[in-house]
């Protein structure tokens, strides 16, 4: 599993597999009306930010790079998930966190490490995985 440094356009990473463009989640993420299809691209002057957008608009969800803000974040994915989203092996799969903003009585950000989303680029397929770790629901983004 690797690492994204953002560039300027949604489909390029500066290491490790490079970021689609389209997601399409294996089973709907929980409270978000079945969708599954979205937009993923980079969250302008953001590094290591993304935005996952479902395609009606209805839906916006922020993603992170975890590497960025949790260089130690290595979760163990479950046996079969390179499979099940078309992938060879772990390493061509994208691990993101959901970050939840600083607006909702928080002072800072934070991120789901317990439960983030894994993305397989070369087939735009995800799904979110509930770790079996003892990580953190709430994270602060250093």
């Amino acid at each position: 599993m690797s690492g994204v440094a953002m560039d300027a356009t949604p489909d390029v990473a500066a290491e490790g597999p490079a970021l689609p463009a389209r997601v399409a989640v294996v089973e709907p993420l929980p409270g978000l009306g079945g969708r599954t299809a979205y937009t993923l691209e980079p969250l302008a002057d953001a590094v290591g930010v993304l935005v996952l957008r479902s395609d009606d608009a209805a839906v916006r969800l922020f993603l992170a790079d975890p590497a960025a803000f949790f260089p130690e974040y290595s979760p163990a994915l479950p046996d079969g998930l390179p499979a099940r989203l078309g992938a060879a092996s772990a390493d061509e799969l994208l691990v993101l966190v959901v970050v939840h903003p600083a607006d909702d009585g928080r002072g800072v950000p934070t991120a789901n490490l317990l439960a983030p989303l894994v993305v397989a680029p070369a087939t735009g397929r995800a799904v979110q995985v509930v770790l079996e770790a003892d990580l953190p629901l709430r994270a602060p983004l250093a």
